[in-house]
């Protein structure tokens, strides 16, 4: 089973175009070639289960295969799609196209970890402010207690800084 997630899948399904139920303009036999060089049978009935149209094969494919191979397979399209881009015969968004390598990237263990987006919240959103630390010649105190407020507002900032 990959790990792509719900984002990458829809970045992917509109790289390939896959709304209408087509991969492209793949044919079930361009299509089925595309897989068999990597020796994935793509008709069979283990990516049929959710439906017959290349985009459910797909999206099945997706799901039940490791990483490494929807990698794969997935490097295999976008290279085919880079070489029907320079002949002319196709275009892409290059943003997309940008994301789909970064996904192949990320599969293949060559890129960044997906991160869990932190949830923003007030307490979050403060903390996250920076706040310069004041001059504390002009504070209404004297004598020691000046270094020391210093002292704790620079450990605060470093703390701050390492999370």
């Amino acid at each position: 089973m990959s790990s792509l997630t719900p984002v990458e899948k829809r970045f992917l399904e509109a790289l390939f175009e896959m709304s209408s139920g087509y991969v492209l303009d793949h044919t079930d036999a361009s299509f089925g070639s595309l897989f068999a060089y990597r020796r994935v049978n793509i008709h069979s009935d283990e990516f049929s289960i959710n439906g017959s149209s290349k985009a459910n094969k797909l999206r099945t494919f997706w799901d039940k295969a490791s990483d490494k191979l929807v990698a794969t397979i997935t490097a295999d399209m976008l290279e085919a799609m880079e070489a029907e881009v320079e002949l002319g015969n196709f275009q892409v968004e290059p943003s997309l196209f940008k994301r789909g390598k970064s996904i192949v990237d990320r599969l293949s263990g060559r890129g960044p970890t997906i991160k869990p987006t932190p949830i923003a919240t007030p307490e979050a959103d403060f903390l996250a402010l920076e706040f310069k630390i004041p001059d504390l010649t002009n504070l209404p105190v004297g004598g020691p207690i000046v270094p020391i407020i210093a002292s704790r507002l620079e450990e605060s900032r470093k703390c701050m800084k390492s999370e």
